[in-house]
């Protein structure tokens, strides 16, 4: 009886250590993980008030058409750029994020001060999905991310 009573109070304390540490250790997981150059692969709209918008559009980063986010974290602080090509011509978004569970927050300093966007995210090592509402169309509009391969150096 002894041997079971220790059993359950051991499984208990296991328990209690997994639960307690697990939202710690996913943020700091995706803070890590998110620090690099991700690629626009694809993005969806469900739900939109006009059925037409609604659909998938994927895309292959070229020359003169792409979509990558840059996620940086040095003792600068959390910062991104966003590099949008089209038609060969560059445009850039500078701003500052911060990364939770399951949502990602990005910032861009305005005239009015900072506006910050709030994000679902589901992160992975080499993929990344941010979603969220638009309230202009209604949709449900979600962005699909790959990991760009970092090239090694000797």
């Amino acid at each position: 009886m002894k041997a079971i009573q220790s059993n359950l109070i051991i499984l208990l304390l296991l328990l209690c250590f997994v639960l307690g540490c697990k939202k710690e250790d996913i943020q700091k997981e995706n803070k890590t993980n998110i620090v690099g150059t991700w690629l626009l692969n694809a993005t969806s709209q469900s739900n939109c008030d006009d059925a037409e918008l609604n659909g998938l559009q994927s895309y292959e980063c070229t020359d003169d058409n792409c979509t990558k986010y840059i996620f940086s974290s040095d003792s600068t602080g959390m910062n991104y750029i966003k590099e949008f090509i089209e038609d060969g011509i560059l445009m850039t978004e500078v701003g500052t994020y911060s990364v939770g569970e399951s949502k990602l927050t990005m910032c861009v300093e305005t005239e009015d001060g900072p506006e910050c966007t709030n994000f679902k995210l589901a992160l992975t090592v080499s993929t990344m999905n941010i979603s969220g509402k638009n309230d202009e169309t209604g949709c449900t509009e979600a962005l699909y991310f790959d990991k760009e391969a970092q090239e090694e150096t000797n």
